[in-house]
């Protein structure tokens, strides 16, 4: 179910019980679990402290289809380098998924931003010309 404001409880309740099941895999004490269950809850779940950033913005960052389900995202970013690496959207786009997110070290994200700052000023396409080519690639 697609993200919705009028449906976000419901989007949340049924994303939930995918998260709930996917805790009872053995995997669920790896800092990739961790890092994508947190993925999840900052773009999904409306108690989350960091909702508002995420999931609660206009627009809101969302999380592809394929990614609701952990297996898929282990397969498609790969075991986290180190502690020192957090998902990074490439230029800070709205969507979490294959192609749009790298590991990224802290310096990285900062990068991002000075990244998307000057393709805004060169025009309101150039970051979506940026995340068209990335998604063709």
């Amino acid at each position: 179910m697609p993200y919705d404001k009028k449906n976000k409880a419901k989007y949340y309740i049924e994303n939930k019980a995918a998260i709930t099941a996917q805790r009872k895999k053995s995997y669920d004490n790896s800092p990739e679990y961790a890092v994508w269950h947190e993925m999840i809850a900052r773009c999904t779940n409306p108690k989350n402290k960091q909702w508002s950033n995420y999931g609660g913005a206009n627009p809101p960052v969302t999380v592809c289809k394929r990614w609701l389900t952990f297996e898929n995202f282990l397969a498609d970013m790969g075991k986290r380098p180190s502690s020192k690496f957090s998902l990074s959207r490439l230029l800070d786009g709205l969507l979490y998924g294959p192609k749009l997110v790298v590991w990224g070290t802290r310096a990285h994200q900062q990068m991002q931003k000075f990244v998307k700052q000057g393709l805004a000023k060169n025009g309101p396409f150039a970051f979506y010309q940026v995340v068209e080519e990335r998604l063709a690639a």
